[in-house]
C-alpha cells in the first residue's frame, strides 16, 4: 500500500491521496480481492493468469514451472503495488491509465505482459539467477509505452473472460 500512497503523495494533498486509495480498493474487485485476502478469487484469478501464460507465453510459462516459481512469488508484490514496481516511477500513470481503462482484464495483460518483455532473461535463468532477473523488471521491462504495446499483443485464455 505504500507504493500507491507515495505516488498519490506525489501529485496530491493528503486528503485527496486518501480518496483516491480509498477509490481504487472499492470500485476496484480485483484489488479489493487482493487487498481482502479473499482466498477463492485470487485462486481463480492466478488460474486465469496462468492459462493466459501458457497461452500466449509458453516457454516462459514452461521455464517458471521447471523452476517451479509460481505466480505468487511475484505477481502479488505487482498487484499490491498496483505495478509500479514494474515500470519507471515517472512513467506509472500510463500503466495506470491503461489499468483504470482496461478494468479486470489488465490485471491479466499487464503480469503476462511483463513477463514478455523479460522473457529473455527469464529463458536464460536458472535457479539461482531467478530472483535477480525479478529484481530488475523495470529495466527488463523498458518503458511504458513498450509495455503496453505488449498487453496488446496477450491472447487471453478464457478462464480470464471468466473474470469480468
Amino acid at each position: 500500500m505504500a507504493y500507491l500512497a507515495a505516488v498519490f503523495l506525489l501529485h496530491l494533498h493528503p486528503p485527496q491521496a486518501f480518496v483516491c486509495f480509498a477509490n481504487i480498493l472499492v470500485e476496484s474487485q480485483i484489488l479489493y480481492d487482493f487487498f481482502t485476502f479473499n482466498v477463492s478469487s485470487i485462486n481463480a484469478y492466478y488460474q486465469a493468469l496462468q492459462a493466459t501464460m501458457r497461452r500466449s507465453l509458453p516457454k516462459v510459462s514452461e521455464q517458471l514451472q521447471a523452476l517451479s516459481i509460481t505466480p505468487e512469488m511475484y505477481v502479488l508484490e505487482w498487484i499490491y503495488t498496483l505495478f509500479v514496481r514494474c515500470v519507471r516511477m515517472e512513467e506509472i500513470g500510463q500503466v495506470w491509465d491503461y489499468v483504470f481503462t482496461e478494468g479486470v482484464l489488465a490485471f491479466v495483460k499487464v503480469p503476462v505482459a511483463v513477463l514478455g518483455r523479460m522473457q529473455a532473461a527469464i529463458l536464460q535463468a536458472n535457479l539461482d539467477s531467478i530472483c535477480d532477473v525479478f529484481d530488475h523488471v523495470p529495466k527488463l521491462v523498458g518503458s511504458a509505452k513498450e509495455l503496453l504495446e505488449a498487453c496488446q499483443q496477450v491472447s487471453l485464455a478464457d478462464e480470464a473472460l471468466g473474470l469480468v
